[in-house]
Parts: C-alpha cells; sequence; structure tokens
C-alpha cells in the first residue's frame, strides 16, 4: 500500500516492452489513417496555436508607436488574423477529439467481442 487505500503500484520496467510495443502496434495497425490526420491535425492546431502570441507581439509594436502613430488598420488586420487563427485552431482540436473518440469506440468494441468469445468459449468447457 501507498498510504492510500486500496491502491498498490508496481514500481518497476515492463518486462518485455519491446513484445509490449510489438503487440500494441498490431492492435492500433488497423487505425492507422486516422492516427496518422489525427496526428497531422494535432500539429497544424499547435502551429496554428503558437501563431497567436507571435501576432499579439505586432499588435503590440503597432500600438506601442505612440498616439499619434497608431494605424488601426493593422491592428484590426492583426485582430482579425489572430482570431481566425485561434478559431482554426479550436475547430481543428475538436476534429482530433472527434478522432480519438471513434478510435476508442471502436476499439472497446473489438475488445468487447474479443471477451465475448472468450467466454463463450470457456462457457462451453
Amino acid at each position: 500500500m501507498n498510504g492510500r487505500r486500496g491502491t498498490t503500484f508496481s514500481k518497476g520496467k515492463a518486462k518485455n516492452a519491446k513484445y509490449t510495443l510489438k503487440k500494441l502496434w498490431n492492435y492500433l495497425y488497423q487505425f492507422r489513417v486516422l492516427l496518422i490526420i489525427s496526428f497531422i491535425l494535432t500539429i497544424l492546431s499547435n502551429v496554428l496555436a503558437l501563431l497567436g502570441p507571435s501576432i499579439t507581439g505586432k499588435i503590440m509594436n503597432e500600438i506601442s508607436a505612440g498616439k499619434s502613430n497608431v494605424n488601426f488598420k493593422n491592428i484590426y488586420y492583426y485582430a482579425l488574423l489572430l482570431l481566425i487563427f485561434y478559431l482554426l485552431s479550436n475547430i481543428i482540436s475538436l476534429i482530433i477529439m472527434q478522432l480519438y473518440w471513434r478510435i476508442k469506440l471502436k476499439m472497446l468494441i473489438q475488445l468487447l467481442t474479443i471477451l465475448q468469445k472468450i467466454y463463450q468459449t470457456k462457457k462451453m468447457l
């Protein structure tokens, strides 16, 4: 026990990590297209989110030019870009979440099917 009721945690390495990763890859291989799409969308979402601070810096530079030299046209342009990039980033994040849920659901259905077959074979014995 670790001071918590009913919880024990193993503090060791996996006995055969290579075998475990190979088995996991064989199981996830059928979802490779969805995983690749979600990986690419994750990178795109993060790039769009990281552009925000850069654009905010440009807005701050426009504002710090001085009271009489402020170019509001540029500020509105950068603010619109900022809004678009953050909206796109959030929409892509929602799509990624849907892809992950789809993968999880398919994996769960497969696992339940396997467990049902195991249960039925043991029941017949």
